[in-house]
Formats: structure tokens, C-alpha cells, sequence
């Protein structure tokens, strides 16, 4: 396993310029080449109130929770709108890469609790974290952040209730977002595609452009079936899977008539054009 980057916080989730001074020249040394960044392992709130020496740092970083005061669907939903606008202002205050993570439906720990135990009231997982719906609000994330120029995105963990794995015993299977973030891996990076929707709190969608195909991820997160119209797309797509709990499933590709398709609720597809 190979390091890709070094974060240094200190115990309350921020990078003290004491810190900074301390450790960044020393782990520079020690790891020549590492990008070091800082800011806080919390929100864009608290780096806005305690900004780090930006000349120390390679990057800055903060991290992302919609759920902080209210836990409706139609928050989530609306914070995506809001999550290029922190990226742009980050990059304004800093003049630094902007890295994001780690990025969760629930606060991992309590930043700002006043009896100073920051884990006394430790959440227990959103249940919609193993769902299409998360799949969807995640496709929406990474469009939102990638466009507005954020270099790094870390979202949720790796293994355990929190993460998109289960711990071994666990009671639950993958999480949808693992298909969803299988589809991000490749030989080859890929361009992000700008898009656009129309009604952007039911639909989102992400394309990337590889070397000899262009996919397109298309999430619907309504609560009921919703006809649409992919415009700007010239070809005829190859392929068409839905997701569903345990993986992709293909559908029919006549299902697209005209660059039309109906998205069944709660959904999110892959629809693949050969170039």
C-alpha cells in the first residue's frame, strides 16, 4: 500500500499553525513527494472561522455532513445545491486545492460539543446509507464537487455500518454504493462531461467520457416513475443496466426510444455509447 497524501489535525479537528510548523517540514523530509494538506477533519464552518497558514499546506480539506440540523429527505437533497458553493469558497479563502472528506449522511462526531466529549453522542448509521437512494444522492455529490473543481473526495468508509463494505459477520450485504463507486475505477481517467437537469431535486446525473466509451450514470431520486429526455447525446447507447440491491441488471435497450426513457422511482441506471 502506497501513502497518497498526509492530513495533520490536532484534537480539535484543526490544523493549528503551532502544529503545522511543528510536523510539516519534518514529514516533507520523511516523505518527499506526499502532498501534506490541513484545515479541519470538520466542516467548511469551522475552517472558515480558523484558517491555517495556507503556505505550509499543499491542500486544504473539510468535510461534508447534510445532516446537521435537520434529517428530511428534501435537505439532503438540497444540500448537493450547496456543496460547489463551500469548494469555491474554500479555494477563495486559501488560494489552495480544495480536498473534501470525509464526506457522510451522518456527523461522524459532534465538533462543537460544549462538554468537550466530541463522541458522546456518536450517531448510529442512516439506514437510507445502504439504499438506492444513497447511491443516488452520492451520484449527485460527486457531480456537484468534481464540477466545482474539488481534487480529492473521500465519502464514507470503507468496512462496518458506516462504510460500503460489511464487517465480516455483519448484518448487512454490500451497499449499492459500492456498484456505484466500481463504476468510477478504470485503467483510464476519465473526463467529466458537464450535465445538466431540468428538475435537479428528482433527477442527477454523471457522465464520464473514456477512452472508447462515454457512460452515463442517471439517477432518479423522486418517489414515483419520472419520463426523460437525454438531450446532447448524437449515438444510439450499446448498453442499459438499472441498479438494483444486490447489482447491475440489463434492461432492454429499445427501452430508450428517441433519447427518451422513463426511470423508475428510487433509481439509478448506466446507459452506455461506444464513441
Amino acid at each position: 500500500m502506497q501513502i497518497g497524501r498526509i492530513l495533520v489535525f490536532d484534537d480539535k479537528f484543526l490544523s493549528g499553525n503551532t502544529l503545522l510548523q511543528q510536523v510539516v517540514p519534518a514529514l516533507k523530509t520523511a516523505f518527499p513527494g506526499i502532498p501534506v494538506g490541513g484545515g479541519t477533519d470538520a466542516y467548511f464552518a469551522e475552517l472558515n472561522r480558523n484558517p491555517p497558514d495556507g503556505g505550509l499546506l499543499d491542500f486544504i480539506n473539510f468535510s461534508i455532513c447534510p445532516q446537521v440540523h435537520a434529517f428530511d429527505k428534501l435537505t439532503l437533497l438540497e444540500n448537493l445545491e450547496a456543496q460547489p458553493h463551500v469548494v469555491e469558497s474554500a479555494r477563495a479563502l486559501l488560494r489552495k486545492p480544495v480536498s473534501i472528506g470525509a464526506i457522510s449522511l451522518k456527523q461522524r462526531f459532534n465538533a462543537v460539543a460544549t462538554d468537550g466529549n466530541t463522541e458522546s453522542s456518536l450517531p448510529e448509521t442512516d439506514p437510507r446509507q445502504h439504499t438506492l437512494f444513497s447511491a443516488g444522492w452520492t451520484l449527485g455529490s460527486l457531480r456537484h464537487l468534481a464540477m466545482a473543481g474539488a481534487t480529492s473526495l473521500n465519502y464514507y468508509e470503507t468496512v462496518g455500518p458506516r462504510g460500503i463494505l460489511p464487517r465480516h459477520g455483519g448484518s448487512h450485504g454490500p451497499s449499492p454504493l459500492l456498484h456505484l463507486f466500481q463504476e468510477l475505477e478504470g485503467a483510464d481517467l476519465p473526463e467529466i462531461l458537464s450535465t445538466e437537469s431540468s428538475h435537479p431535486l428528482e433527477i442527477d446525473a454523471i457522465c464520464l467520457k473514456h477512452v472508447e466509451e462515454t457512460k452515463l450514470l442517471i439517477a432518479n431520486l423522486g418517489e414515483s416513475g419520472i419520463p426523460v429526455l437525454l438531450e446532447g447525446m448524437e449515438n444510439r447507447p450499446e448498453t442499459c443496466c438499472i441498479l438494483r440491491e444486490k447489482g447491475w441488471e440489463a434492461i432492454d435497450v429499445n427501452n430508450i426510444s428517441e433519447h427518451r426513457i422513463t426511470l423508475e422511482a428510487n433509481s439509478l441506471y448506466k446507459i452506455i455509447y461506444t464513441i
